[in-house]
């Protein structure tokens, strides 16, 4: 550092350069808002719409839903099934929740007999 010259900076201008530099950045913030407005009015104005494509492939997914997902079975659908008297889907519950979490079989079967 002590290689390169020095230069005194003269901050004697200093208030007339601030206030230049706070004008052009105004002046660039209404610039910017200007386009961004304008860039909305031409949208609005050109009123553009989305094509749907017509090769488009309907997929019927009501079966899908339909089906059951052992994945998401609980206790609590388990004792569902129980109340609502589909006794079939409730042992079939409880079976899968007996292979999932066998420490708990001897309380599923409890609640089974019941």
């Amino acid at each position: 550092l002590d290689l390169t010259p020095h230069k005194k900076i003269d901050r004697s201008n200093n208030d007339e350069t601030e206030k230049i530099s706070s004008n052009l950045t105004k002046n660039k913030a209404n610039s910017k808002l200007e386009k961004q407005v304008d860039l909305i009015e031409s949208f609005i104005t050109k009123k553009p719409k989305i094509k749907t494509s017509k090769t488009q492939k309907i997929k019927d997914i009501a079966f899908e839903s339909v089906e059951e997902n052992t994945s998401i079975m609980t206790e609590t659908l388990a004792r569902v099934y129980l109340e609502q008297k589909k006794y079939d889907k409730a042992i079939s519950a409880f079976k899968i929740l007996s292979l999932k979490y066998p420490k708990k079989v001897v309380s599923l079967q409890t609640e089974l007999k019941q």
